[in-house]
């Protein structure tokens, strides 16, 4: 449960509600890529560290003790370097709020702004309301519910094909999340040049639509694979890995250009609200829009696996790609609809 609130509450809400305030629109279509160039690097960092710790050996091996063993050695490496780096995140904001944002208060922004007054409360029916913020937590709901469904098939063959190996599994979670850094980084030096070139709406159809398209290609496998038109190897490779390097590659292009053109695109688009919808009803979009999506998707597998409780997962693939299909057309759909908004505001400010 923590581990899902970390990257809602503190990068979702907390960072982007401060970039929001202290960069313009017009600004944020250089800036905000670049950010995430920055940014993402982690990927390639914590994928490294995952793979590095779940080797035999590593250099807080002699401070492990020789009682653990196997998964435990791994779980406690990566628990020391969480809490390492969780003190240094506390470091870092305390002098940037102590010697950086005191001294730069911009004026423009603290002068003559009306108190929020709204509750949580309000901040739903804000969003149950304003068709902007209803559209925008469709985008996370809808991104959410999608990447919910193939991980979770994604994840069985995966299993399947490492046998229950844990070891191998955590150290190939680790390789996608370094190949979805790399590719995140190059989204983000490709992300000024398509936000000229195709405008806001370009920007951020990049996401749904190749979402779409790998994630139909894996479906494809999927469902070819239950109805046995596959053979068992193609070229030498057991289809069942083949299912799992194009569910990587699928996870890799997905939350790439999430991470880069999502992101950076669903953040402009709070820039021209007033104040109030930028807090309030952002905190209530990115934290219950991601949530709803989850939860909506997991509790979608779950009325499948309950009602048909005989079936395996790939039985029940077709009407996960049926399920995914319709999704990926709402989001375009949203997307589209709510480049319509923006640019009425745009407009009006």
């Amino acid at each position: 449960m923590m581990g899902e609130l970390w990257p809602m509450i503190i990068f979702t809400l907390l960072y982007w509600q401060l970039a929001n305030k202290i960069t313009k629109t017009e600004d944020a279509g250089r800036f905000y890529f670049f950010s995430n160039l920055f940014g993402q690097t982690n990927l390639l960092i914590s994928g490294s560290i995952m793979i590095y710790f779940s080797r035999s050996a590593h250099f807080l091996l002699p401070w492990l003790g020789i009682h653990k063993r196997g998964v435990e050695l791994t779980i406690a490496a990566f628990t020391i370097v969480v809490v390492g780096l969780g003190l240094l995140i506390l470091f870092l904001h305390r002098y940037i709020e102590k010697y950086i944002m005191h001294r730069q208060m911009i004026q423009t922004e603290t002068v003559g702004r009306a108190k929020l007054s709204l509750g949580l409360q309000e901040s739903f029916k804000m969003i149950v309301r304003s068709k902007y913020l209803g559209l925008i937590c469709l985008l996370m709901i809808s991104y959410s519910m999608v990447i919910n469904l193939t991980e979770a098939l994604w994840f069985h063959y995966t299993s399947l094909f490492y046998q229950q190996d844990l070891s191998c599994f955590i150290t190939f979670q680790g390789k996608i999340l370094f190949w979805i850094g790399i590719f995140t980084l190059i989204c983000s030096f490709l992300g000024t040049t398509v936000m000229r070139k195709l405008g806001w709406l370009g920007a951020a159809l990049v996401t749904p639509i190749m979402t779409f398209v790998i994630g139909v290609s894996f479906f494809i496998f999927v469902v070819a694979k239950h109805f046995n038109f596959l053979l068992e190897t193609i070229y030498g490779m057991p289809t069942i890995g083949i299912i799992v390097a194009v569910g990587g590659l699928q996870n890799i292009l997905a939350k790439g250009a999430k991470y880069c053109f999502f992101d950076a695109t669903k953040e402009m688009v709070y820039i021209p609200l007033d104040n109030e919808r930028q807090t309030k009803g952002k905190a209530a979009v990115d934290i219950v829009g991601g949530k709803i999506g989850k939860f909506s998707g997991s509790i979608l597998q779950v009325i499948c696996y309950t009602i048909f409780s005989g079936y395996t997962p790939d039985q029940l693939s077709p009407f996960l790609m049926g399920m995914f299909f319709l999704i990926c057309i709402i989001w375009i759909t949203a997307t589209c609809m709510l480049s319509k908004e923006y640019h009425k505001l745009l407009i009006k400010s």
